[in-house]
């Protein structure tokens, strides 16, 4: 069973260098996700709430924060570096090298956990409760981190250059299922998949498909990409939370 995760942080100093250190993990790990001033922590960008990530080193990925069900995700916003640091003075993370230092580490916490741990920091929740919810795009973002891919090859873009990378990259599956791994990369390229909101809840273990993939270095790496229920419902699958997704237009089979 995976162990729930959660948010924890500390401050050190006071007023204009006041210091937060912001941590994610459990009682066995721990990843460092925020260590800087305080006044860089949080922003309010197209109508979201975002948090600054540096992961204890030199530079920025900002993160939307976005509601998942009864959870909180955080959520990578893949933009130029350079604007980034023109807009807010920070110098940026751009996608591949958030793929290669964070991937395939999802922040997923239960919300309670967000309102305690400011509470915990003494710092004011006035703003930091108008949470959004997270989109589609956002969640297959997310699922394709999960993923742990690092192409071969440098890539021009996220979407559609590593989707497709990802697809091609797949050399089996277990057990195998209708949809595949491959099928849904392929309908998310088309644009010919939704997603149900209203059944985000945890995953059982049994109904697990794994996608094995072969990375850069020639090794093989397993992700447990999906998961189906009794009902043959499909859902994509991230940090242990299941996402039920509809094949829109034609179904692979049709496509045959």
């Amino acid at each position: 069973m995976m162990k729930q995760s959660y948010l924890t942080g500390v401050i050190e100093g006071q007023g204009y260098d006041e210091r937060v250190k912001l941590y994610y993990g459990n009682d066995v790990q721990k990843t460092l996700l925020f260590d800087y001033w305080s006044y860089r922590f949080f922003s309010n960008e197209e109508n979201e709430l975002w948090i600054n990530l540096n992961f204890g080193k030199d530079k920025f990925m900002p993160h939307a924060v976005k509601q998942l069900g009864d959870q909180i995700v955080f959520v990578p916003k893949f933009q130029n570096p350079e604007l980034y640091y023109q807009s807010s003075g920070l110098l940026g993370l751009d996608w591949r090298e958030y793929v290669e230092r964070v991937a395939p580490e999802l922040f997923v916490f239960p919300k309670q956990n967000w309102t305690d741990v400011w509470l915990s920091l003494n710092i004011s929740l006035e703003g930091l409760s108008d949470i959004i919810e997270a989109t589609i795009e956002d969640v297959l973002l997310l699922w394709l981190l999960s993923s742990n891919f690092h192409p071969p090859e440098p890539l021009v873009s996220f979407f559609p250059d590593y989707v497709e990378a990802l697809a091609s990259s797949i050399l089996a599956e277990h057990p195998e299922h209708s949809p595949s791994v491959k099928d849904v990369l392929c309908m998310i390229l088309n644009e010919e998949i939704s997603l149900d909101f209203t059944s985000v809840e945890k995953a059982a273990t049994d109904f697990i498909v794994t996608a094995y993939l072969l990375d850069k270095d020639e090794s093989t790496k397993d992700w447990s990409a999906l998961f189906f229920t009794h009902h043959n419902e499909n859902n994509l699958l991230l940090a242990g939370t299941s996402v039920k997704f509809v094949m829109l237009g034609n179904t692979p089979a049709d496509n045959k």
